[in-house]
């Protein structure tokens, strides 16, 4: 192989590989009439030699690996008006349910499947490229590739499992190369820790970077070994041969249909594909009916990085976008140089005390290091082993964190892109568009700048500024954020106020185009969305009341209804205590705000009270739980509890009663326990001298159990502050003989729940029983008052209003 590709290491012997076959195939390639070009996403080497081989040769047609279902998107692409980073947006709805994965691949049989795609472009991109020069000299662009839907294999017929049932094979673009048996003997070879050091050492930094048929021939060489060892199984699971079938029946059509030979047409694709198999039979599948979105969308260089999650991702675009800026004769070292002491200066910002010295080292040991790894120039690999080498003192995993953030955000930077007006919008958008304009937030958008937004629901602009935002964050649009208001608490006096944060980003208009199958205004997709979720949450009463508050807040009247019955039926299903509780506590929202929303009031009354029943025998279930679903259980246990202590004419105090009792006689949880027994001396089932002597009977036990009379009293005090305020003195002498009787290892392993109990209580309840435990020890006397920092006429009111207090307390049934 050395002499038939540059710059690679001397190879032992690769098992499959014919080195005479594959350069007989690549010279069949490269005196094809059509004149072919193989390519790597996002590889400024390659972008370059594209542009000099269509503006030398002036094809009349340049043909490119692109979703052909997108080619009349090409003049918005290359306006000039458009700027990079940006993406072909595609995007496939199966409304007759052709493929059999309604219920499968969305949430519900009632619902199409919905299968995006997004195909990213930066300036450096060689089909970018390709499609700007061919812009530049008149010649006609077409894409060729599959349209991805038509590779998502349907449900079997004899209704076993769908697709999803089998993980799939790695379909990054790159991954056929990683597999190669060929590959794998090159990274061996030449040392190479990863696909991308290897190719930027062969190509983008190779040792023929100016002749453009050298790059060409080598490039085609270097897929053909890796075509040559590839598993033939593998081209058929991620569909490369039905890509390819596609492929070359759509570059045959195009020369017909533009009434050209072969010599006149250029095609642009991923190296593997030159190498297709011209006389395969096989047709290539047909796409499915459905609708079919196709758009361009601005994106992010942090969207087009791996660091993203993107699976062809650059790992670096900045530093690849000065890559292609300096071009095939530019100073490298200079390049690297100021990569270098960008990163230094983001370094600084990270706290990292580095300095002009270091850009120094850095650049000698870079060289050194590519010297002694047998390259020609460092790559960015032996920058990046510079950088920690010579500025982190100590281990990278920790010390070198700061580094690593500069480097990253240096390597990836912060560009973001722009589409041409001339493309007009999806309905999606230009209908969100319009609603700013209409709700006068137009600004947000004009400005770019973050907006405060206090809405009063009871004023109308601000009930429809509401419904709108509402509907933007069931959508997951990152426009909005609710910082305040949405009457999360039942004790809240938000009900109609509301403050949200509003900030722009290109990330809305690329999450607006791909809820754009969901429906053309915002309305109807935040309905379409509330639908799916009604669907995936179905049994789930928690979740379900959860979607009726979201559909209430969002205006859509048309689901309320629907999503009443839901919440009926999952009400009466879902047998678990912290679900149901959830349930309760929207429900009881729900009616609080029934003041101004139009909405069936005694629908909501039997909701409540189904709920409410349906909680309260689920409560035994829960008695036992793990660890990690206790504070939940507490949390519900508050919220029955209020809602019994709020709705007392309509909810059966009895039935809470009985079933608390019966948790707490189950529970073998001593935080659990102690909750409960708390929750029945907080109804004045028992006193809280009972409720004092449980905790009390933990210091006749033996140690092991002893020191669980933390957890218990953890329990009591998360569902018992008022009544064992009222019986504060039980409570000290309980503690007080714990920690009497308990040795110092029992004392040790009790403290921290202990300690954590008493941090439940606020100031002043904590300051009570400080006050309690001062006079058992003969630290303050009886008739000492408390010295209160407020004026004469303060004091009288805040004792009136005790007193008031005291007597409503006293007249409560409870």
């Amino acid at each position: 192989m050395t002499q038939a590709v540059a710059g690679l290491p001397e190879l032992p012997p690769v098992p499959g590989l014919d080195l005479e076959a594959v350069q007989d195939v690549v010279a069949r390639v490269l005196a094809d009439e059509i004149y072919w070009f193989p390519v790597r996403h996002h590889s400024p080497a390659v972008a370059w030699h594209v542009e000099a081989a269509i503006r030398e040769r002036r094809p009349r047609l340049v043909l490119i690996e692109g979703p052909s279902e997108a080619t009349d998107l090409v003049p918005h692409v290359v306006d000039k008006r458009t700027r990079p980073p940006v993406a072909l947006y595609s995007s496939y709805r199966d409304d007759q349910n052709v493929l059999g994965l309604a219920g499968i691949a969305s949430p519900s049989e009632s619902i199409p499947a919905r299968f995006p795609a997004w195909y990213p472009l930066l300036a450096y991109s060689p089909e970018y490229v390709a499609m700007k020069t061919a812009a530049a000299i008149g010649a006609q662009v077409e894409f060729i590739d599959l349209p991805h839907w038509a590779l998502i294999r349907p449900r079997p017929k004899d209704d076993g499992p769908g697709p999803g049932s089998q993980t799939p094979p790695d379909s990054r673009p790159d991954a056929v190369f990683l597999d190669s048996g060929f590959y794998q003997a090159l990274a061996r070879a030449g040392g190479y820790r990863n696909w991308d050091e290897a190719w930027d050492c062969l190509f983008e930094f190779g040792p023929h970077a100016t002749d453009r048929e050298a790059f060409r021939r080598d490039l085609l060489t270097f897929c053909a070994a890796a075509r040559a060892t590839t598993v033939p199984e593998r081209l058929l699971a991620d569909g490369t041969l039905e890509r390819e079938r596609f492929m070359w029946r759509a570059i045959q059509a195009a020369l017909e249909r533009h009434e050209l030979t072969p010599g006149e047409a250029l095609v642009v694709c991923g190296g593997f594909h030159l190498l297709l198999d011209r006389a395969d039979p096989s047709p290539p599948p047909i796409a499915p009916p459905g609708t079919v979105r196709t758009s361009v969308v601005p994106y992010s260089y942090f969207r087009v990085s791996e660091l993203s999650g993107y699976g062809a991702g650059n790992r670096a675009p900045r530093f690849y976008q000065s890559l292609f800026e300096a071009g095939l004769a530019g100073d490298r070292d200079e390049l690297l140089a100021r990569h270098v002491v960008a990163v230094l200066k983001r370094a600084r910002k990270e706290g990292e005390t580095v300095s002009s010295a270091d850009a120094i080292s850095i650049a000698q040991h870079a060289r050194l290091l590519a010297s002694l790894r047998r390259r020609p120039h460092p790559v960015l690999d032996d920058v990046h082993d510079a950088i920690l080498t010579c500025c982190c003192k100590g281990s990278p995993e920790r010390h070198g964190r700061g580094l690593r953030t500069a480097i990253d955000a240096v390597d990836i930077g912060s560009r973001i892109g722009a589409v041409t007006p001339a493309l007009g919008r999806l309905p999606l958008l230009s209908d969100f568009y319009g609603e700013l304009d209409a709700l006068e937030l137009g600004q947000v958008v004009d400005q770019e700048k973050r907006l405060t937004l206090r809405l009063d629901k009871r004023e109308e602009l601000g009930r429809r500024r509401s419904a709108f935002l509402h509907r933007l964050r069931v959508l997951g649009v990152p426009l909005v954020q609710l910082l305040e208001g949405g009457g999360g608490n039942l004790d809240s006096g938000t009900i109609f106020r509301e403050v949200w944060r509003l900030l722009w980003s290109p990330d809305v208009e690329t999450e607006l185009t791909e809820r754009a199958l969901l429906g053309d205004t915002v309305e109807a997709a935040a309905l379409a969305r509330l639908r799916e979720e009604l669907a995936q949450h179905a049994g789930k009463a928690g979740a379900i009341a959860g979607r009726l508050r979201a559909a209430l807040d969002m205006e859509l009247p048309t689901l309320a209804d629907e999503l009443e019955r839901a919440c009926r039926a999952a009400i009466g299903v879902d047998g678990r205590f912290v679900s149901l509780a959830e349930a309760l506590h929207h429900l009881l929202l729900l009616r609080r705000h029934l003041s101004y929303r139009q909405f069936r009031e005694g629908a909501l009354d039997e909701l409540v009270e189904q709920c409410f029943d349906r909680a309260c025998f689920a409560l035994p279930e829960a008695a036992n739980v793990p660890a990690d679903e206790q504070e939940a259980v507490i949390e519900a246990l508050r919220v029955v509890a209020e809602a019994l202590l709020g709705e007392q004419e309509r909810l059966d105090r009895d039935v809470l009663i009985q079933h608390v009792e019966s948790a707490a006689g189950a529970s073998t949880v001593p935080f659990l326990r102690g909750a409960f027994l708390g929750l029945l001396a907080e109804l004045r089932v028992i006193s809280a001298e009972t409720l004092a002597g449980h905790l009390a009977a933990f210091a006749q036990e033996p140690a092991d159990r002893m020191t669980v009379a933390g957890e218990f009293l953890d329990g009591a005090l998360a569902t018992s502050r008022t009544s064992l305020l009222l019986g504060a003195e039980h409570l000290v002498e309980a503690v007080d003989e714990l920690l009497r009787v308990a040795e110092h290892d029992s004392f040790l392993v009790m403290l921290p729940r202990l300690r954590g109990a008493f941090e439940r209580l606020h100031e002043r309840q904590r300051l009570t029983l400080a006050d309690r435990v001062a006079r058992r020890h003969g630290l303050k006397t009886s008739d000492e008052l408390i010295r209160l920092g407020t004026s004469v006429a303060a004091g009288a009111l805040m004792a009136h209003i005790d007193e008031q207090v005291g007597r409503i307390l006293a007249g409560w049934d409870l």
